[in-house]
């Protein structure tokens, strides 16, 4: 067939397709979403059904990670979602402040939002080896769950 794609065309483009993003649960191991599959909708309607619910962005910064966009549920107190021990102590990071906010609910990282204030996605090896980074970094804890 003329338009298949050989092998390395495949993995480069695989290699460079910004639709990934990670997923921090309240509960349980950080793992690798596809914003862009489509399922939930646009990159908007999947991170909202990831988190349960309406979204509100924080910028998080970690020596191990670098500068990310952390996207949780804007109402995760009011609704009493469970505590998210990851998501809390990156907000505790970057902003100094251990034990003052909780993040409840699910989280989900991705790079920095674009100058026109666009979701930016990460490749699924980036996603992956943040996700990686994250299990090594608290897995006695995720196993406590």
């Amino acid at each position: 067939m003329e338009n298949e794609l050989t092998f390395s065309e495949r993995v480069e483009a695989w290699a460079n397709n910004p639709n990934f993003a990670v997923f921090v649960p309240s509960y349980g191991e950080p793992s690798v979403i596809d914003l862009g599959s489509g399922k939930y909708g646009d990159e908007l309607a999947t991170l909202q059904f990831a988190v349960q619910g309406l979204v509100e962005t924080i910028s998080v910064v970690s020596k191990s990670l670098g500068s990310l966009t952390m996207w949780v549920n804007e109402s995760g107190i009011a609704e009493g979602l469970a505590g998210n021990k990851i998501a809390t102590d990156l907000y505790a990071v970057t902003y100094g402040h251990p034990g003052v906010s909780q993040i409840r609910g699910n989280a989900v990282l991705t790079l920095n939002a674009d100058e026109n204030g666009e979701i930016v996605g990460m490749t699924e090896l980036q996603a992956r080896s943040i996700a990686v980074t994250l299990r090594q970094t608290y897995g006695a804890t995720l196993a406590k769950q």
